[in-house]
């Protein structure tokens, strides 16, 4: 069944009629900009089913990605922050279900927010909203329910370093170089060594933060896709989304993320491990994509010389005015 069609037969669920369906992009999701004629009202149309198998496995479970939408849910109810706000089916429902070739595929539908690209140069104020956000979801979780149904990823020690093993596989295809994934192996257990020091306790994240996952509506900062969230460190989502901050801003970043939540001692040395981790995994993601391996075997070689062996040197990356 053409993806189309499939978006159309999960639009039956919803009460939209008759809705104007256009294509946007098939990642870890396929997804649809969603028109509804009679309301104006505007919606995106996930439909889970990844384009590679780097994204395949538990998160294309309905319950999976209903405890996603219900974090979501409860985000758009008890915060004042602008967010996605899943759209429940005619029957309640956060998620429905297409079978295409007797294969249940799971969809979703969440509000369209009009908004801008996140700016490569941000203002002041948008670093410091975007540091309460991060605060801000950092902090629900503490007083949040969590439903005793809810599942999400584990992103604890196991799963970085099964992270990296699964980023050995370049080297069989000529993408990653065995000196250059000696490096990568090394800093990993320099990296492990500090978090299992630090002892932080796992908790829910939105684990994506990179600069594609923000907008910017009016004079809103806006995060966006959760469908990576899970359990895991709190500074990793610092980690993610501080690149995109220019080092000038960081610490405006850091006081606002502060008023809500504290950061523990040795924070900069921290983020700059999750900092290597977030990059990392960005690698095992655009792995099996062809389309990305002439860039993986130019990016590769200088993550290694410069910001594996700055950290393996205890040299600062944020918080040094070099990244």
């Amino acid at each position: 069944m053409h993806l189309e069609q499939i978006a159309k037969n999960a639009l039956e669920a919803y009460s939209i009629a008759p809705p104007v369906i256009t294509f946007l992009r098939h990642n870890d999701n396929a997804t649809f900009h969603i028109s509804d004629k009679q309301t104006g009202s505007a919606y995106v149309l996930r439909i889970h089913s990844p384009l590679t198998e780097t994204f395949l496995g538990a998160r294309q479970r309905p319950e999976v990605i209903e405890s996603e939408l219900s974090w979501l849910e409860a985000l758009a109810d008890e915060t004042d922050l602008v967010l996605p706000r899943p759209i429940r089916t005619k029957n309640g429902a956060l998620v429905t279900t297409v079978t295409e070739e007797q294969e249940n595929i799971s969809c979703s539908l969440l509000q369209w927010i009009e908004a801008d690209p996140f700016p490569a140069t941000p203002s002041p104020d948008q670093v410091a909203q975007l540091g309460a956000i991060i605060a801000t979801l950092h902090t629900h979780t503490r007083t949040w329910s969590v439903p005793q149904s809810f599942s999400r990823p584990i992103y604890d020690l196991t799963f970085h370093r099964q992270q990296i093993h699964t980023l050995a596989r370049g080297i069989h295809h000529g993408i990653i170089q065995e000196a250059d994934f000696a490096i990568i192996e090394e800093t990993l257990e320099q990296i492990l060594a500090i978090l299992m020091q630090a002892n932080d306790p796992l908790q829910l994240i939105h684990a994506d933060l990179h600069r594609g996952n923000l907008l910017v509506a009016g004079a809103r900062v806006c995060p966006i896709d959760f469908s990576l969230c899970g359990f895991g460190f709190p500074l990793f989502d610092l980690g993610t989304c501080l690149p995109a901050i220019p080092a000038h801003l960081r610490s405006i970043f850091l006081e606002s993320y502060q008023q809500q939540k504290a950061l523990p001692p040795g924070y900069p040395r921290l983020i700059d491990a999750f900092f290597l981790l977030s990059r990392m995994g960005a690698y095992v993601y655009l792995l099996p994509d062809p389309s990305q391996h002439e860039w993986l075997k130019e990016r590769i070689p200088r993550f290694t010389a410069q910001e594996c062996q700055m950290f393996l040197k205890n040299t600062p990356l944020l918080f040094g005015g070099i990244f």
